[in-house]
């Protein structure tokens, strides 16, 4: 078995050289021109029908809660 120093060198395969691949150059793209929002929000409407209607139920609640513990009571 021949020792490391008597090893026959072996020379490295060389890397064949690639011929660089040629990139054309690179054309930005158009940017579509920004949209205005195409729907504005409606206003903030705080007091609508259905608001109405929902208190309105619970003080109807409350009010017909109240005859019922009167009656009950006495």
């Amino acid at each position: 078995m021949p020792t490391a120093e008597e090893a026959p060198v072996t020379e490295e395969p060389k890397q064949e050289e690639k011929p660089t691949r040629q990139t054309k150059p690179r054309t930005p793209k158009e940017r579509k021109p920004a949209q205005p929002n195409p729907k504005p929000k409606p206003p903030l409407i705080l007091h609508t029908f259905r608001s109405d209607f929902f208190i309105f139920s619970i003080s109807a609640s409350g009010f017909f809660i109240m005859m019922i513990m009167e009656a009950l009571m006495g």
